[in-house]
């Protein structure tokens, strides 16, 4: 019976943390924080959403670490050599 109702109890509990996305919600409130507000990095406030913030980074590389570590490289990466100019031949009058 105890199993019963701790399994209706974590389901109930999975559904409404699907409904309300506290997730989602924290992430978009510290993107306020930074970019609306531009809030000073003295303030209690930035330092919530750079906590929030360190949380994703760690949620995104405990779930999908390889894709993680490739986008960071691949964001990080050099651009791409340039290629030489064109050279002009003078023009014979």
């Amino acid at each position: 019976m105890l199993t019963l109702l701790l399994v209706a109890g974590g389901l109930a509990l999975g559904y409404l943390a699907g409904r309300v996305r506290p997730a989602r919600r924290a992430s978009a409130w510290a993107w306020r924080q930074i970019d609306v507000r531009r809030t000073p990095r003295t303030s209690w406030r930035w330092w919530a959403a750079q906590l929030v913030f360190a949380c994703e980074i760690a949620a995104i590389l405990a779930t999908r670490p390889r894709e993680t570590v490739r986008a960071w490289q691949h964001r990080n990466a050099p651009p791409p050599p340039r290629s030489p100019a064109p050279v002009l031949r003078p023009i014979e009058e």
